[in-house]
């Protein structure tokens, strides 16, 4: 966008070089005051951006907690339940003592094995996210150059 300086009569007269100072401050004051309007406008939508990219990964890693102390819960019920059906049908003490140790043995593996899971799942879904903020960094960095590129030339050369 180009903003034109009005074209004077005749540069001789006094009062038209006046109104051509006159109009070339008033250009650059103009040009200075939008340049500071795009900076604040992009200042503010990175900061806003970065908040909410922030407040996104932090929601995904408390999504991850939650999924991974649930799935601890279930293996810790299912392990309860396991013991006292356990206890049900072997009376001798040592052999549901050994068949206790089975369970639990079987219980941590099945749970390094959710954990595992549940990892790769989030890393896989942070790195999503973590490509989508950066598509979205990228687009807000092409709008403010784009911007800078459209910004005010003054035309001095018709004065």
């Amino acid at each position: 966008m180009n903003i034109p300086i009005p074209p004077c009569a005749s540069l001789n007269d006094d009062s038209n070089d006046r109104l051509a100072n006159i109009c070339r401050d008033h250009a650059t004051t103009y040009r200075e005051t939008l340049e500071k309007y795009h900076e604040t406008m992009f200042t503010l939508a990175e900061e806003l951006l970065r908040k909410s990219q922030d407040r996104q990964m932090q929601h995904l890693k408390k999504l991850m907690e939650k999924e991974t102390s649930e799935v601890m819960r279930q293996l810790q019920h299912s392990r309860k339940s396991e013991v006292k059906q356990l206890a049900l049908v072997h009376k001798d003490k040592d052999e549901l003592e050994r068949m206790k140790r089975e369970v639990d043995s079987t219980l941590v593996e099945k749970g390094v094995a959710e954990r595992v899971r549940l990892t790769a799942s989030y890393e896989r879904r942070r790195d999503e996210l973590q490509k989508q903020h950066e598509s979205v960094r990228t687009s807000l960095n092409d709008q403010k150059e784009k911007v800078k590129k459209k910004n005010p030339k003054i035309i001095f050369d018709q004065i």
